[in-house]
């Protein structure tokens, strides 16, 4: 595995608490999001997010509620 940048390390952990913001407060906006996990921009936050979910946030946010239910019913049988 290759090493990580800092600014790409950063990254990756802003994209985690966009995603956590997005899971806890579905209704804030993209650009409340980009500003609140800490980018300085949108496109770096779009790029950003693409790279570990290959998918923008709004396709993401999208799917999301159908994949929630599925995902914590693996985690509860242990997979």
């Amino acid at each position: 595995m290759p090493k990580l940048s800092l600014s790409d390390h950063l990254n990756r952990l802003r994209v985690e608490y966009a995603v956590q913001c997005m899971k806890e407060s579905p209704d804030l906006s993209i650009n409340a999001i980009v500003e609140e996990s800490g980018f300085f921009g949108r496109s770096t936050f779009y790029r950003s997010f693409a790279k570990k979910f290959d998918m923008s946030p709004a396709q993401y946010r999208d799917i999301f509620p159908y994949f929630c239910p599925l995902i914590e019913m693996w985690r509860l049988n242990g997979r």
